[in-house]
């Protein structure tokens, strides 16, 4: 008898995993409802079943999943996904939940295989229980409202804007977004000021217009602009952006004195490194003295302390004026 404390579901869930967990369960079935041109490219002797879920756990709806890895038969690997809909009430965006699943099972792989540089395989299937006609939609992209277009947005490449291969006066005819892209493209100059100059009169457009715009783009070229002299670049942005020189003037001080704490921290760090080479010198030479005053051979205190032939010679007359 059913133990009331146990939801219904979960009886059908442990039976379906149990039961599918099982090579030849699992390889029949597969063999039996995989499209054919599927089945071709698969070797379903390769299967195994994986113990990883995909679903999301907080959603108790009657759905199950299972994972199998297959090889392919020309050697690429896959995976087979089988999601179990036990709920009398049909899933309508199981398809987009499935396209979540695949995402998730990819991204996993990527995780198991950090060097390789192509996606896995991932053929996802349904077994639906219910008695009413399953009516859901079957496609991804019969979920909106134009299916082609869907289709257009997210089959097709997507647009990469490379703007080291668009001249600067072709971004500078759009006012907004070609400043913007001309600060992306020249920043890592190593003299930002020259291209400043050439844009001024865009960039006081900019300020006229948006003020807000502006701001983001002197704390851009005060944080990540190179220039020999940042002081020209100061002086250039009060000159530019009048209204804005105790400001510009207020971001700049708070860079420097960052810049002059980092500074300090180096100078720390490298103070003591200097220091400790020095005190490992200082030794090497009193070592070197000591033997020198056995007697022992020049070759010896060589290998011993790291000193060369020259500065041994040179302590060595030392040790004999003072001594």
């Amino acid at each position: 008898m059913p133990d009331k404390k146990i939801k219904s579901n979960a009886y059908h869930d442990r039976f379906f995993k149990d039961a599918i967990s099982h090579k030849r369960t699992a390889q029949e079935f597969l063999k039996t409802y995989l499209p054919r041109d599927i089945l071709e490219k698969v070797d379903l002797g390769s299967i195994e079943h994986k113990k990883e879920s995909f679903i999301d756990n907080d959603l108790d709806d009657g759905i199950v999943d299972v994972l199998f890895s297959v090889a392919l038969k020309n050697g690429e690997p896959g995976y087979l996904y089988l999601l179990t809909e036990q709920q009398t009430r049909q899933e309508h965006f199981m398809t987009f939940r499935l396209w979540k699943y695949v995402l998730r099972i990819m991204e996993h792989h990527l995780r198991q295989h950090p060097r390789t540089k192509k996606l896995p395989y991932v053929m996802p299937l349904v077994l639906y229980t219910g008695q009413e006609p399953y009516k859901a939609p079957y496609s991804f992209f019969d979920l909106f409202h134009d299916s082609e277009f869907a289709r257009r947005l997210l089959s097709s490449k997507f647009e990469v804007i490379e703007l080291n291969k668009i001249s600067d006066e072709d971004l500078k005819e759009e006012l907004f977004s070609g400043i913007m892209q001309l600060m992306l493209k020249n920043i890592r100059l190593p003299n930002i000021l020259p291209l400043l100059q050439n844009i001024s009169s865009l960039l006081s457009r900019i300020n006229k217009e948006n003020s807000v715009y502006t701001r983001s783009i002197i704390l851009y070229i005060l944080e990540r602009g190179e220039s020999k002299d940042p002081e020209k670049i100061i002086k250039f942005l009060s000159e530019t952006f009048v209204d804005k020189q105790e400001e510009i003037m207020t971001i700049a001080d708070q860079l420097m004195e960052k810049g002059r704490l980092e500074g300090i921290e180096k100078g720390i760090e490298k103070g003591m490194e200097k220091g400790m080479e020095k005190g490992m010198e200082k030794g090497r030479i009193e070592i070197a003295k000591n033997l020198l005053l056995q007697g022992l051979d020049i070759s010896i205190i060589e290998n011993a302390t790291g000193l060369s032939k020259s500065d041994l010679a040179k302590l060595q007359k030392e040790v004999k004026t003072t001594h």
